[in-house]
């Protein structure tokens, strides 16, 4: 009877397409760049870096979409703080013309009361004269 030993087996996790697809292209711009300057690259590192890569444009992603929300936020505050600036003034004018409209009524109110003593005597002068 032989005794065999067991031996440690890598298993490696298949790629997704759209790994292997961002892989390929990397690699060809990896290609295009050095090509003709006399460098080589090792693929096996290439798949070591390809992770750390991945990660960072996921980052930069996320940072670019954390970026564009902060700036909708700030436009959106500037927008709302100039509505609020123009309601204020809004309101403000409704307050002037809410005097301006009390006056008036006041004075209304003092040439109506005159009007009505200027018509009491005269309706007294015409009893006056009539008896």
């Amino acid at each position: 009877m032989k005794v065999v030993e067991a031996k440690e087996v890598k298993v490696e996790k298949m790629p997704h397409k759209k790994e292997e697809r961002q892989r390929g292209q990397l690699r060809w711009l990896f290609k295009r760049s050095f090509k003709g300057e006399g460098l080589e690259f090792s693929w096996r590192r290439f798949d070591e870096i390809f992770q750390e890569v991945s990660k960072m444009l996921l980052t930069e992603r996320s940072n670019k979409v954390f970026s564009q929300n902060t700036v909708d936020a700030e436009a959106d505050a500037k927008r709302l703080k100039a509505e609020a600036s123009t309601t204020d003034e809004v309101i403000k004018a409704f307050r002037v013309k809410q005097a301006q409209s009390k006056l008036r009524v006041g004075l209304l109110t003092a040439k109506n009361e005159k009007m009505k003593k200027e018509i009491h005597l005269c309706k007294a002068e015409v009893n006056a004269l009539m008896k």
